[in-house]
């Protein structure tokens, strides 16, 4: 029986978009010389994973990219003082849901890859006060789909692997919680993530 579900954060429960940002940020800047070294910087996966995994203090990494790319700094800057730009809000529909499986008793958690600028959002949106936990991957400097993120939240959260659920939009991750015992949803929509936890049985 299901009683516990582990929501990832981005696009499930808020939506995102960095292309739209950083088209944004290009028309703004339509002459800077270096905008594609740029967007090398911010789009190499090893750049997000270390800003996710938070090892260091977001500003250090600023700090760092700036002197490693000193030709592009003010858009580096820009990228760190609008980030909550890039967030565009909640998902329409999954709130409210939310709202009905907290109603029903279970226990609503959060497991997510995110950097440090996670704060603010979270400060922003009040689907996040619904949730009763979270893991987190600047906290933890781990990062899904390792399994010793998914341990992290079992053991964190007091919860059995057999009585909960994780949703991510990310497929690598929500099978990747399978490896601890977990079952894993990968998240499409709020309509097809309803069927998928009504076939686990969950009441919704």
């Amino acid at each position: 029986m299901i009683r516990n579900i582990i929501f990832d954060f981005g696009k499930v429960l808020v939506d995102y978009d960095f292309p739209q940002f950083f088209a944004m940020l290009r028309e703004e800047n339509p002459h800077h010389e270096a905008f594609d070294e740029f967007m090398q910087l911010v789009l190499d996966e090893d750049t997000y994973q270390a800003l996710d995994k938070g090892e260091r203090p977001f500003a250090e990494y600023v700090a760092m990219y700036k002197q490693q790319h000193p030709r592009c700094a003010d858009l580096i800057d820009a990228f760190d003082k609008r980030f909550q730009e890039i967030v565009l809000g909640e998902i329409y529909g999954m709130r409210s849901m939310l709202e009905d499986l907290k109603q029903r008793g279970y226990r609503l958690l959060g497991l997510s890859n995110w950097s440090t600028k996670v704060y603010d959002t979270m400060r922003i949106y009040p689907i996040f006060e619904l949730l009763e936990d979270r893991v987190l991957s600047c906290e933890e400097h781990l990062l899904k789909p390792d399994a010793a993120i998914y341990r992290c939240a079992l053991q964190r959260f007091g919860i059995e692997p057999e009585e909960t659920v994780f949703i991510d939009d990310r497929i690598e991750n929500a099978e990747g919680a399978k490896a601890v015992g977990i079952d894993g949803i990968a998240f499409e929509s709020p309509a097809q993530l309803r069927r998928a936890l009504a076939a686990r049985g969950v009441n919704i």
